[in-house]
């Protein structure tokens, strides 16, 4: 006999900003929107649970978890300013 998963997965894309600063985002579970926090410094892939927002547990009244992976979005076109302002973040990088 095998039970029945519990575990929910979504991907949230977040930008690079997002990550490298750290922020408060709404996730969407199937019990509507969860915030949390996303420190500063979180790496794509990195894995966030919320506990007790996945799969009702047969049987019991517990909940499984819902786990969100964190995914980089990378625009495909920038403006001028956003341009200007990530090389000079590649250059104060290089400079380190």
């Amino acid at each position: 006999m095998s039970a029945a998963p519990t575990v929910f997965f979504s991907e949230v894309f977040l930008s690079y900003p997002t990550l490298a600063l750290g922020e408060t985002v709404s996730i969407e579970t199937v019990d509507g929107p969860v915030s949390i926090k996303i420190p500063a410094g979180t790496a794509p892939g990195e894995i966030f649970r919320i506990k007790g927002k996945g799969a009702p547990r047969i049987g019991t009244t517990h909940r499984g978890d819902h786990m969100a992976v964190i995914r980089l979005t990378m625009p495909k076109k920038l403006d001028g300013e956003t341009k200007k302002t990530l090389e000079t973040l590649r250059r104060l990088e290089k400079e380190k």
